[in-house]
C-alpha cells in the first residue's frame, strides 16, 4: 500500500483498534505513505477476547503523517506501533504526530497493568515517534512509552488554548496570455475570528503577492511561458492551511504597429515619395504592401519607399492602404492623397494661436497650451478654444479649393464617455491672444456671452450654424486618430476679405459631461494644422468690351467692331451667333457688317462670343433696322409690339420655351405669321411651344418671327442659349470639376445679372458659397 488517505471519519466503539494499519512479510517504508487527519475516535480498541489489537489508532510497518484528530477515551492506547503478526525486514519507519488531542485512554480489562497510554512505541527497533504539538492528557498510564516530546501540552486545554486552523479557500489552476493581467485574491476563513497573514512560495518574476490583502498580479512578458507552480499559505499565527496550483503562461503573437503615415497631398508633376516603417514586439521578420495604387504611382516592399508623380488629368482624392505583416497578424492605414490639378498650390499655415476658454477658471488666460479641451467635466465646467492660423500669404483673388483644420486625437484613450461630443467650428468675434479667458475677448474687455462670441455660417451672432462639425461617438472610442474639418468656406470668407480673419471658434454642441481633448502645441508633428489649396492658375478669361445695342435703316450700312481684353495676353478669337441675312461678320479683325435689304425692317438679336482658348465671354446686342417709306401705296407695314423670349435668355436643357410674337397694323390688315428656329420654320401662328430635350439643343440658336400685312413685313429676332447644368458645379460643362470651374466662378463673384451657369446654388448672387460648392466635388467626373 502506497499514498493512503484516511479523513474526516467518526469512529466510536469498535473492539478493535479504530483505524488499523497493519503490515505482512516484507515491509518497505518508501512504499508505505499514509495520512491520517480530521478523524474523530472514541470508545475503541476494547479487545474483547483478543490481545495486542487495540488503540484508537494501531500502525505497524508504515510511514504515517499523523494529524489533526481527537482520540478521547479509547483502549490499551490513544497511538501504537506495534506488530500483531511478522515483524518488518525493514526499519526505519516514522510515526509523524502533531496537532492531536490523545486524552482519557483506559488498559483493557486483559492488559490492566500494562495498558492504557497516549503514545505508545512497542517497535522502538523498527519505528520512531515524532510528536509536536499535541495535547495529551489524562491518559490511564501515562501520556507516553517508548517516546517523548518537548512540544506536546499534557494537561487539557483551556478555552483560549483551543484554536481552530484557518480553511484556505480554493483556487485552482489559471492560465494567462503573454502581456495580459492575472488578478485574484487568496482568502481565507478562520472560525476563531483570528487575524489572517498570507505567503506565498515560488512567486513568479515581476509578479506582486499582498501578504494582508491576499491579492496577487502579475502580467508576464514574452520571455516567461511556460508553466508555474505556486504555494499560497496562510496562518493564524498557529495553524495553517496552504494550496499549491499551476500557472500556465500561453505565448501571444504581438501584432506589427505601422507607424502613423497621414495624408498628403501633391500636385501634379510633382513627385511624392515617402518611406513607411512599422515596429514588432515580438522581433519578427516584417513585409510591407500597398494596395489600391493610382496609375503611375509604385510601392516598393523591401525599401518601404512609396513614389508618385501624378500627370496631368490626374487631380483628384485617392484612397490607398499600406499594411504591414508579420505573417500571422497584420496592421494598416488609409490614407488620402489630395492631387491639386497643375496650376494650384497646397500649404500649412504654421503660424498659429490657440487658447482654451475654461470655465472653472474664468479669468485665466491659457495660451498655446498642451491640449484642445472641449465639451464639460461635470461639476468642473465646460471648455472651448479659439485658434487663429494666419491667411496673410494670400491674395483675395484666390480662390480656396478646399482648406482642412487637421487635429490629432489624445483624450479619452480607449474609455468610454456617457455623452457623444458633436465638435462645431464657428466664425470667431475678434479676440486677443495674449489676453483672452473665459470672461474676457482682451484685457478689459467682456465678451458679449461669458465663454466667448462667435458667428455661424449664416452670419447669426450665437447662431446654431456651424461652418464645420464632427460627431465623436461616446461609446464608439476614437483611439489616436486625425480628425479633418472641412473648413473651406470659412477660409475663403477670410481669404476674399468678406471677413477679417478672426480664427476658428471651437465647441461642443451640447456641453454636459462630454469632455474630449486633441493634442495641443506641445507635439510639433501632433498639433492642429491648417491646409489650404488656393487656385494659382495663370490663365484668366478674357473681359469683351461692352457693345452698345445698334440702330439702322433699310438699304444702309452698319460696320462696327467688337473689341476685348485678356489679362493673361492670351490670343483671341470671335465668333457671332445670329447674324442676319446679308451680314457679315469678321473672326480675324471682330468686324461686322450689313446693308439691310428693303425687306428686313425688325430688330435682331446676336450674340458675340470672345475666347483664349480655354475661356470665353460674350455679349449679346439687338439691332434695330427701320423701315424707309418707299411704298407708293401708302401702306404702313405692321409693328412688332412684344417677342418672346427675351433676347440673351438662357435656358436649361430640358426647359419649355414658349416663343411668341405680338404685332398691328394701323391700316387694320389681316397679318400673317411666321415662326423660325436656327433658319427652319416651325409654326405660322404667332405663337409656338418648343421643348429641348436632348444634347442637340444645346448652345445658342436664334429664334426669328416674321410678320406680314401682304404688303410690308417687319422681322424680329433673339438669340437664346440652352445649356446643361447637371450637375451645376461643372460649371463650363466640360464632363470635369476642375480649375476652370473654380476659376469661372471667382471671377464672377458678385455678378448682380449672373449667368445661371455661375450661380450654382442659384440663389440669385455669386458668392462664396458657389464657390464651395465647386470645390467640395472638384475632381469629379461628369457623365455627358
Amino acid at each position: 500500500m502506497d499514498n493512503i488517505e484516511v479523513y474526516n471519519n467518526k469512529i466510536y466503539n469498535a473492539n478493535l483498534a479504530g483505524i488499523w494499519l497493519e503490515g505482512y512479510n516484507s515491509y518497505i517504508k518508501e512504499d508505505t505513505n499514509v495520512h491520517i487527519h480530521h478523524n474523530t475516535i472514541t470508545g475503541s480498541g476494547i479487545c474483547n477476547g483478543l490481545q495486542a489489537n487495540g488503540a484508537g489508532i494501531l500502525t505497524h510497518g508504515f510511514n504515517v503523517l499523523i494529524e489533526d484528530n481527537v482520540l478521547d477515551s479509547n483502549y490499551q492506547d490513544g497511538i501504537s506501533a506495534n506488530v500483531w503478526n511478522t515483524p518488518p525486514s525493514d526499519a526505519g519507519f516514522v510515526l509523524d504526530v502533531r496537532n492531536n488531542i490523545i486524552t482519557n485512554t483506559l488498559p483493557t480489562p486483559t492488559e490492566s497493568s500494562t495498558t492504557g497510554y497516549g503514545l505508545n512505541n512497542y517497535e522502538t527497533a523498527t519505528h520512531t515517534i515524532i510528536s509536536n504539538y499535541n495535547y495529551i492528557y489524562n491518559n490511564a498510564l501515562g501520556d507516553y512509552k517508548n517516546t517523548g516530546s518537548t512540544t506536546d501540552i499534557n494537561e487539557a486545554p483551556t478555552d483560549n488554548d483551543l484554536n481552530n486552523a484557518p480553511v484556505l479557500n480554493f483556487i485552482g489552476s489559471r492560465t494567462v496570455d503573454v502581456g495580459n493581467t492575472l488578478n485574484f485574491i487568496v482568502s481565507a476563513s478562520d472560525a476563531d475570528g483570528d487575524s489572517l497573514a498570507y505567503s506565498v512560495i515560488g512567486l513568479p518574476r515581476g509578479a506582486n503577492f499582498g501578504v494582508v490583502s491576499g491579492e496577487f498580479s502579475w502580467i508576464p512578458d514574452s520571455t516567461q511561458t511556460g508553466t508555474y507552480t505556486v504555494t499560497f499559505e496562510v496562518t493564524d499565527g498557529k495553524l495553517t492551511d496552504s494550496e499549491t496550483m499551476t500557472i500556465n503562461v500561453n505565448s501571444v503573437v504581438n501584432a506589427p504597429v505601422l507607424n502613423s503615415i497621414g495624408d498628403m497631398s501633391v500636385t501634379e508633376g510633382s513627385l511624392l515619395s515617402f518611406v513607411i516603417s512599422a515596429s514588432d514586439a515580438d522581433g519578427d521578420s516584417l513585409t510591407y504592401s500597398a494596395s489600391g495604387l493610382p496609375s503611375g504611382a509604385a510601392f516598393d516592399g523591401a525599401s518601404r519607399l512609396f513614389s508618385w508623380k501624378p500627370v496631368a488629368g490626374q487631380a483628384g482624392i485617392y484612397d490607398i492602404t499600406f499594411a504591414v505583416t508579420d505573417g500571422q497578424l497584420t496592421d494598416s492605414e488609409v490614407i488620402s492623397i489630395t492631387v491639386s490639378p497643375e496650376g494650384t498650390s497646397a500649404g500649412t499655415s504654421d503660424t498659429m494661436y490657440i487658447n482654451r476658454l475654461r470655465e472653472s477658471t474664468p479669468d485665466a488666460t491659457l495660451m498655446g497650451d498642451s491640449y484642445v479641451d472641449l465639451g464639460n467635466i461635470v461639476e468642473v465646467g465646460s471648455y472651448r478654444e479659439v485658434m487663429w492660423f494666419d491667411l496673410s500669404e494670400y491674395s483675395t483673388t484666390d480662390a480656396v479649393v478646399s482648406a482642412t483644420l487637421s487635429m490629432n486625437w489624445y483624450y479619452p484613450e480607449n474609455a468610454p464617455r456617457n455623452q457623444d461630443t458633436v465638435v462645431e467650428i464657428y466664425r470667431a468675434a475678434d479676440w486677443d491672444p495674449a489676453q483672452v479667458s473665459w470672461n474676457e475677448k482682451a484685457a478689459g474687455v467682456p465678451w458679449n456671452d461669458a465663454g466667448g462670441d462667435w458667428f455661424d455660417s449664416t452670419g447669426v451672432a450665437q447662431g446654431s450654424m456651424p461652418y464645420a462639425s464632427i460627431t465623436f461617438s461616446g461609446s464608439d472610442v476614437p483611439d489616436n486618430g486625425v480628425y479633418e474639418f472641412d473648413v473651406t468656406e470659412l477660409v475663403q470668407e477670410y481669404v476674399s476679405g468678406e471677413h477679417a480673419n478672426t480664427g476658428f471658434f471651437i465647441k461642443a454642441r451640447n456641453e454636459n459631461d462630454n469632455y474630449i481633448a486633441f493634442d495641443g502645441t506641445a507635439n510639433d508633428l501632433k498639433k492642429p494644422k491648417l491646409t489650404v489649396t488656393v487656385s494659382t492658375t495663370s490663365n484668366l478669361a478674357p473681359v469683351m468690351d461692352p457693345i452698345a445695342d445698334q440702330v439702322v435703316d433699310e438699304g444702309a450700312t452698319l460696320s462696327f467692331g467688337v473689341t476685348a481684353s485678356d489679362a493673361d495676353g492670351d490670343s483671341l478669337t470671335y465668333s457671332s451667333t445670329g447674324a442676319p441675312a446679308g451680314a457679315t461678320f469678321d473672326p480675324a479683325t471682330a468686324e461686322f457688317t450689313w446693308t439691310p435689304a428693303d425687306s428686313q425692317a425688325g430688330i435682331y438679336g446676336v450674340m458675340f462670343e470672345v475666347s483664349d482658348g480655354e475661356l470665353t465671354d460674350s455679349k449679346a446686342i439687338l439691332i434695330a433696322v427701320n423701315a424707309v417709306d418707299n411704298d407708293p401705296s401708302g401702306n404702313n407695314a405692321p409693328v412688332i409690339t412684344a417677342f418672346e423670349p427675351a433676347n440673351n435668355d438662357v435656358f436649361e436643357e430640358g426647359s419649355v420655351i414658349n416663343i411668341g410674337v405680338t404685332a398691328s397694323d394701323v391700316d387694320g390688315q389681316d397679318l400673317t405669321y411666321l415662326l423660325k428656329i436656327d433658319g427652319v420654320s416651325v409654326s405660322t401662328t404667332s405663337s409656338y411651344v418648343w421643348k429641348s430635350t436632348d444634347n442637340a439643343n444645346r448652345g445658342p440658336h436664334v429664334i426669328e418671327a416674321v410678320v406680314s400685312d401682304g404688303t410690308d413685313q417687319v422681322t424680329v429676332q433673339h438669340v437664346i442659349t440652352i445649356i446643361k447644368i447637371h450637375p451645376r458645379w461643372d460649371v463650363n460643362q466640360d464632363g470635369v470639376v476642375n480649375i476652370l470651374d473654380v476659376t469661372i466662378v471667382a471671377q464672377n463673384l458678385g455678378s448682380e445679372k449672373p449667368h445661371p451657369s455661375w450661380d450654382v446654388n442659384e440663389d440669385g448672387v455669386v458668392n462664396i458659397q458657389d464657390l464651395t460648392i465647386v470645390a467640395h466635388y472638384f475632381g469629379e467626373t461628369i457623365q455627358l
